[in-house]
């Protein structure tokens, strides 16, 4: 059984390949009992979601999805600032950084750069991802694609 050092080093190789496109890297560390607890951006953005039907291999479906994210950013580079671990189970504090590929609709940045904090929570079995848990700043994300987010108002009594 892995101990907590070597989970981290798993999931340090992971974010690296996804920022560097090593494709082959992903699919090596890519549990074939993969499920995302959340869709994340996929929410937020809709754009970057691969069309057309969802593959039913797990692997091959977060393939698809990095390789979408590659095609809307120019740059995107995943920092991974601390991580701990226990047992089966990695938490990661990360930044994603980069450039939007486009102008957002309703947007007057063209091209926009951002950084997206986030916490990930990755589970692994058998020296690969099974299981992956992300929050990040979306609201953040939006404002610095320069898309106009409302503002609060006040609470009502």
């Amino acid at each position: 059984m892995p101990n907590s050092a070597e989970n981290i080093a798993i999931t340090r190789r992971l974010s690296a390949a996804i920022g560097n496109k090593d494709f082959e890297a992903i699919g090596q560390l890519i549990s074939p009992n993969y499920a995302h607890a959340r869709p994340g951006l996929a929410d937020t953005l809709p754009s970057i979601v691969p069309k057309g039907p969802k593959p039913a291999d797990p692997v091959q479906g977060f393939l698809a999805a990095i390789e979408a994210v590659h095609a809307n950013f120019e740059t995107w580079h995943v920092i991974v600032d601390e991580e701990v671990a226990s047992g089966d189970t990695v938490v990661s504090r990360q930044r994603i950084v980069g450039r939007y590929r486009y102008r957002v609709e309703g947007s007057s940045i063209d091209k926009p750069a951002f950084e997206f904090p986030m916490v990930v929570m990755f589970k692994i079995k058998d020296s690969r991802v099974v299981r992956v848990w992300a929050l990040g700043d979306e609201l953040g994300f939006l404002k610095a694609l320069g898309i106009a987010v409302p503002p609060l108002r006040k609470a009502l009594p």
